[in-house]
């Protein structure tokens, strides 16, 4: 496999999702500062208040530990990454099917992103022989 090609894929994509992940814990920790006046408006909209906050501070944790995973070419950090990109497509399509209004950038860029992470080269790249290369 080529280092250079590698480094520009897969370590760029793990560097994307740590900054994902700090914005998404950053924005989590700004939302449970502003106090209960906010999460208050927020729950009008029909969602609990903890409901969001665990949800944007839980996408922001797995997006975080799934990109360190990646940057260290771990195959439980290539799985979560396909898990939470999994889960972003399946979520907006049962949005859609339900009639909502989304926006479908999330779902195309995981799925140009789970095509990356299938392909041959750069699924062999997370195989492991061992458990302890994981630990």
């Amino acid at each position: 496999m080529n280092k250079s090609n590698d480094f520009s894929g897969s370590m760029i994509l793990a560097m994307i999702q740590i900054i994902i992940g700090a914005l998404f814990l950053f924005t989590g920790l700004i939302v449970l500062s502003f106090g209960p006046e906010y999460l208050n408006k927020i729950s009008e909209i029909g969602f609990s208040a903890n409901f969001i906050y665990g949800l944007i501070f839980s996408f922001g944790l797995l997006f975080l530990v799934s990109g360190i995973g990646l940057r260290r070419k771990r195959r439980w950090g290539w799985l979560l990454s396909i898990c939470v990109y999994g889960y972003l497509i399946l979520g907006n399509l049962f949005l859609i099917l339900n009639g909502e209004t989304v926006d479908i950038s999330w779902a195309v860029v995981g799925g140009i992103i789970l095509v990356y992470l299938f392909k041959k080269d750069i699924r062999s790249s997370f195989k492991t022989n061992s458990l302890s290369r994981d630990c």
